[in-house]
């Protein structure tokens, strides 16, 4: 966006600063967009023209943040706030920011300021609530947590219920009826607290919209409720109405006694499995099958977060006892051929698209080991007991939490966590060495 051409002494402020505005707004859309240096330069080109602008000095703060350039991000976001000290939106940037750095006293600070100077904004609620999940702190967590059935304007993700919202009182006699949401990794996540609904309170009905794309992974959930498609009328008798995520926190769900998956989605497969197994296409040496996942749904918040780009992968295939699966779906999928890399990963995106999440989990059954980043197909494989090495950015989504190797969610699961913020290199460096071990003991040892 070229400047106006005016002399320097005919540039007044006020022009300067509509400049910077529309700098600021044009970066918004270059960061959306994926184009992170444009919005950076962008950024800066702003900052320069008018440097007491909290905005532009915030959004930069918030780029190079995700971007991994944690300490100038810091000074930003700080100077943001110190720039507008009555803005709630400065100082929830920081205190979100401070969660991250797991700095939590500091963060809860911010957003409790947020909170204060906007008491009718869910964002500063749900911020805090968040990190008090990252901390193991659920109690609390849990209730800030369903700030986010206020926080979408969209009424298609959180209609109204014409019958109350269950608040964890005794179904006993009572129907209620439990909506899917979010991704489809959190609803194959968080389904398993239905049969414990079941298991506290035997005479209840429950009828689950898990919506269509899960219905047939999820058929087995029939022993215990009743499947409803999308866009069916509002049965008649339901006392009760439910969003699957607020169900643990009903249930008073800690990181110390997670409910165990229960087998359906892993009883769905294998029958399947009986009937028609999946055949990968079969490796030209002995070599561990190996299925890789390097990208999530990109309308997601952090996708650039927790995505690794592909060619960082494809040092794992310099081993010939490795043989590359590529899991991924959808524009990600692309990847392999604008690498020119289908001769040391073998594309699998178009078939398992066609087969649905039933053919993913029939694929998944074939491996010796997955390699995937924080996505659906993770939670896939970890109900399938797939030995599954999960790659996590530094600052890890909530239910993972911030430290440790091993996840009660799935037992089969080994987190590898970044060191650094945007190190996804010692991430790599550290599979290898494990996929190269587990090499040795299957094949080198003949086990």
């Amino acid at each position: 966006m070229p400047d106006r051409a005016l002399a320097q002494d005919d540039v007044g402020p006020s022009i300067r600063v509509a400049q910077a505005h529309a700098l600021n707004d044009a970066a918004m859309r270059a960061w959306g967009a994926g184009q992170d240096p444009t919005a950076i330069a962008m950024l800066r080109r702003a900052i320069a023209l008018a440097p007491d602008k909290h905005e532009m000095v915030g959004n930069l703060g918030l780029v190079l943040w995700r971007m991994g350039a944690v300490d100038e991000a810091g000074m930003l976001l700080r100077h943001a706030a110190a720039l507008a000290p009555d803005m709630a939106m400065t100082h929830g940037n920081l205190g979100v920011y401070y969660s991250g750095v797991m700095d939590h006293a500091k963060a809860d600070y911010h957003l409790f300021r947020a909170a204060d100077l906007a008491p009718d904004k869910p964002g500063p609620v749900w911020d805090r609530a968040i990190g008090l999940l990252e901390r193991g702190d659920w109690g609390e967590g849990w209730i800030g947590y369903e700030r986010r059935l206020t926080m979408s304007e969209d009424r298609r993700h959180y209609p109204r219920f014409p019958v109350p919202l269950w608040a964890g009182e005794s179904l006993d006699g009572k129907t209620i009826l439990i909506r899917g949401e979010q991704g489809v990794g959190d609803r194959m996540q968080f389904a398993r607290y239905i049969p414990e609904i079941k298991r506290r309170w035997p005479t209840c009905r429950i009828l689950f919209c898990p919506y269509d794309d899960l219905l047939n992974l999820l058929w087995g959930y029939r022993d215990v409720c009743e499947l409803l498609p999308v866009g069916v009328p509002f049965p008649d008798g339901v006392d009760f109405g439910a969003f699957l995520c607020s169900i643990p926190g009903r249930l008073g769900a800690r990181p110390d006694n997670i409910v165990a998956d229960p087998g359906y989605i892993k009883a769905r497969i294998m029958r399947q499995h009986v009937k028609a197994p999946a055949a990968l296409p079969l490796p030209h040496l002995p070599s561990l099958k190996v299925g890789i996942v390097w990208t999530g749904n990109p309308a997601h918040m952090r996708n650039r977060d927790r995505s690794i780009p592909l060619d960082l992968l494809l040092p794992l295939a310099e081993d010939p006892r490795i043989t590359l699966y590529g899991f991924q779906v959808g524009p990600g999928a692309n990847d392999i051929g604008a690498l020119g890399c289908s001769d040391i990963v073998n594309p699998l995106g178009r078939m398992l698209a066609a087969e649905g999440w039933v053919g993913t989990g029939l694929a998944l059954l074939q491996l010796d080991i997955l390699v995937t980043v924080d996505t659906a197909v993770a939670h896939l494989a970890g109900a399938l007991d797939v030995p599954t090495l999960l790659l996590l950015p530094h600052h890890a989504e909530w239910r993972w939490g911030q430290q440790g190797a091993a996840t009660s969610w799935y037992p089969s699961l080994t987190l590898v966590r970044q060191a650094d913020h945007g190190d996804w290199m010692g991430v790599i460096r550290r599979v290898k060495k494990r996929l190269a071990r587990l090499a040795t003991e299957r094949l080198d040892k003949g086990t």
